[in-house]
């Protein structure tokens, strides 16, 4: 779960399929929008709507929409849409629709090894936000520093680094692409984990803390919005819930292992152990990662075919040629005042921020208060009162088996009970259960 400051254009779109619309080789229109069950046939000024049932349709020479007998229906298997070159009117996209250059045309062992790496790197940037959590006594001590607020900031800090680096992160990789922003801001997080160890006051490690959150922000923005390139609709339930058990499971493990390091060999140790595995898990990234941003790699391909045919007009199939094209900067602006004009301009967004901003606040609150109650009022070693914190992993494991056994199914449900129309929203009543146990767990 994360504030809308930390979606990026693929997952403000949440469930729906990577593009958009398609553009037919030989069709007398320009563009001919394919949207969930409904095809819009742009031709001049008139928009014709037709209705369709199934997943994949085709045309004859009167342009009229006909149903393959061979497809099936959307209730089965909801539909994905692609964008196709139509090299007649310039535009260029993918080259059919089993193109293996498309990310959802991926072989399913390269899918879940990119969904693995980006797991893992989940894994560890929320293990280093807590990993520290037990070892706050040793901290104080260490800086003498008598402040509990102030010591207990290395920890909440972390937080606001997440929500500090998706305003730059997620514009800059719908620019550049998912890969080397992922990459670039994991290897910038390992960077500053060193320098977290190597901390000389608390002020510093404060400082390095911050900028190891935002770091570590990009495996949580961008990876959900990888998943969506990488995942057609009726897959993404499971997908993203194999994705998750690195955010989810992190910041629950971290505490028990770092209570047991900071006794043993000292609070400095955890960012060293969390520095290892990180590194080999980036290293993994930047050799078996690849490019999975759907409009980039078109742009990508545009230029080189420009290049190559020597048609400057070429344009990408998610251009509009009606609206000039943003420049970089103009990018980047839109993405830190997009999130907040969602924020504060919708309120359905606005709720579900401030819940979920309100969860997250009591998660880590129980982080930085676990230490102080069972080690100064009951006495507990710090190795020990990191068990503690195995509580909350279990609940994540039961919660995240459910997620995992509901979505798909609900999804599927709903769709049938919709008259084979897939609806955004379809995701959220499961949602409304979890959030009832919130409250029923902090009055328990």
């Amino acid at each position: 779960m994360r504030p809308a400051s930390a979606q990026t254009e693929t997952e403000r779109q949440d469930d729906m399929p990577s593009s958009n619309h398609t553009c037919y080789p030989g069709s007398n229109s320009r563009l001919d929008a394919v949207t969930e069950g409904v095809v819009y046939e742009a031709k001049e000024n008139d928009i014709q709507k037709v209705e369709i049932c199934d997943i994949s349709i085709s045309r004859d020479q009167s342009n009229a929409v006909v149903e393959n007998p061979a497809s099936r229906s959307v209730a089965e298997k909801p539909p994905v849409m692609q964008t196709l070159t139509d090299l007649e009117n310039g535009i260029i996209g993918w080259d059919g629709e089993r193109d293996p250059e498309n990310p959802l045309n991926f072989t399913s062992a390269r899918k879940w090894l990119i969904t693995s790496i980006l797991s893992a790197i989940g894994f560890m940037t929320p293990f280093a936000s807590s990993i520290i959590a037990p070892a706050i006594s040793f901290i104080r001590k260490d800086f003498g520093i008598n402040d509990l607020t102030k010591s207990a900031l290395p920890v909440s800090i972390f937080l606001l680094g997440y929500a500090v680096g998706p305003l730059f992160l997620s514009p800059l990789s719908e620019i550049y692409g998912r890969y080397i922003i992922t990459t670039v801001a994991s290897a910038f997080f390992c960077v500053w984990l060193i320098d977290c160890a190597l901390a000389s006051s608390l002020n510093t490690l404060i400082l390095f803390r911050f900028l190891c959150g935002v770091g570590g922000s990009a495996s949580q923005t961008i990876g959900g919005a990888t998943i969506a390139d990488l995942f057609s609709v009726h897959e993404r339930g499971r997908a993203f819930g194999i994705w998750s058990l690195g955010p989810i499971l992190g910041p629950s493990c971290a505490p028990v292992i770092g209570g047991f390091v900071a006794e043993s060999i000292g609070w400095r140790w955890a960012n060293w152990i969390t520095l290892i595995p990180t590194f080999l898990i980036v290293v993994a990234m930047a050799i078996f990662n690849c490019e999975t941003n759907h409009q980039v790699l078109i742009e990508r391909k545009t230029a080189r075919i420009r290049q190559q045919l020597g048609l400057p007009e070429l344009q990408s199939c998610f251009a509009d040629p009606n609206i000039p094209r943003l420049l970089k900067q103009d990018i980047i602006l839109g993405g830190l005042i997009r999130p907040l004009r969602l924020l504060f301009g919708s309120a359905i967004v606005f709720a579900i921020s401030l819940y979920i901003a309100f969860a997250y606040g009591c998660l880590y609150l129980l982080f930085n208060t676990i230490p102080i109650v069972f080690q100064d009022h009951y006495g507990w070693s710090i190795g020990i009162t990191g068990i503690v914190y195995l509580a909350l992993l279990i609940g994540y494991i039961i919660g995240l088996v459910i997620f995992l056994t509901m979505s798909d199914k609900t999804i599927v449900r709903l769709t049938e009970a919709n008259g084979g129309v897939y609806e955004l929203e379809m995701r959220l009543p499961i949602c409304i259960y979890f959030a009832c146990l919130l409250p029923i767990a902090f009055f328990w």
